[in-house]
């Protein structure tokens, strides 16, 4: 609903990743015309694009140093657990650096962090596509 920051095509030409303003990357189904998911990033995509095998996703945010890159679920998670064409958000949280050492409350966000990853829904629609 605000302004673009960047968009990708998956190699096959199936999906369309848009990232915008207000800390939202979607998955579009483009055969379909139909929003696969909405991720809400915690803070602005600004670049993203999709590996050519379509099993990772990099995106570089506002004020935050590095590339994020983000498994997808469906490749490596349990697809069951994913849900589709669906305009309700789903929130997303940034992963954090730990330190050498970190302390017990660290490791528990570290833990809650990789139950929270990207849950991108292409393979699935992939699979529904063919059918």
């Amino acid at each position: 609903s605000d302004r673009l920051t960047d968009l990708a095509i998956s190699a096959d030409c199936r999906w369309l990743l848009t990232a915008a303003m207000d800390c939202t990357l979607r998955v579009w189904d483009i055969p379909a015309s139909q929003c696969l998911q909405v991720m809400h990033m915690g803070t602005p995509v600004t670049s993203l694009t999709l590996s050519g095998s379509q099993d990772l996703l990099a995106t570089a945010h506002v004020n935050k140093r590095g590339v994020f890159l983000w498994s997808n679920q469906l490749m490596f998670g349990d697809p069951a657990g994913v849900a589709t064409y669906s305009d309700d958000p789903i929130p997303v949280h940034l992963p954090r650096i730990a330190a050498a050492n970190p302390s017990k409350q660290q490791q528990l966000g570290s833990k809650q962090q990789q139950r929270n990853s990207v849950t991108i829904a292409l393979a699935q629609a992939g699979k529904q596509q063919q059918k």
